[in-house]
């Protein structure tokens, strides 16, 4: 994971990652000084995380070629770290409201993150990807009884995905149901926690141990 980051850093130096300790914050800027949600303070573990602007720059060659997909979209925050020997990269996406096309769209903000940072990752020496797992976070305020009512009354996937988050915490996607969706991109599997943020605060400190079990 080390090694990663430094050949990342002296490839990209302008777009430094940079290791922490205990704790990272992810941000969404443009919230700044609003009622919407501004930040989450992830705890408990040690990693590397890269800067917020990383998936949006890497969002220009998309939008030259014309790209029509999830790759002109980005993520709010990603960090690498492992736990129990396993090796992770997370995408991190904040919301302020539980509308169900916000969440879709957040999942396919993680998506098109994800599949940019492989390809920029697979021009460093020894990386493989396939060392690697690949999950997502969406947090958002919490969902009011009205809005999850609201939301069942659409019969749609994008719909029943939210509804799904919302109760179980976590969605699986398997590579080949992932692929197939977001075809012709290299999608493969992922999988997806959500944190809801009570009383509409708009900031929340998390231990990553409480829904990364």
């Amino acid at each position: 994971m080390n090694q990663l980051a430094e050949k990342y850093n002296i490839a990209y130096p302008e777009l430094k990652s940079e290791k922490f300790h205990e704790s990272c914050t992810i941000v969404e800027p443009q919230n700044n000084g609003t009622e919407k949600f501004q930040e989450i303070v992830l705890t408990g573990w040690d990693g590397i995380l890269f800067p917020h602007e990383l998936a949006r720059k890497t969002s220009s060659f998309p939008s030259i070629a014309k790209h029509t997909s999830v790759l002109n979209l980005d993520c709010d925050g990603i960090v690498i770290f492992e736990k129990n020997g396993e090796k992770y990269i997370l995408f991190c996406e904040l919301k302020s409201s539980f509308i169900w096309e916000d969440i879709t769209h957040a999942k396919d903000q993680l998506i098109g993150s994800s599949v940019k940072l492989k390809g920029l990752l697979n021009t460093l020496q020894g990386f493989n990807t396939n060392d690697y797992k690949y999950i997502g976070l969406i947090v958002s305020f919490e969902p009011t009884q009205e809005q999850l009512t609201n939301i069942s009354k659409n019969d749609n996937a994008g719909a029943a995905f939210a509804i799904s988050l919302n109760s179980q915490k976590h969605y699986f996607m398997p590579a080949d149901k992932c692929d197939k969706y977001y075809y012709p991109l290299a999608a493969g599997q992922f999988d997806i926690y959500y944190i809801s943020v009570p009383n509409r605060q708009t900031t929340i400190s998390v231990n990553v141990n409480s829904f990364l079990k």
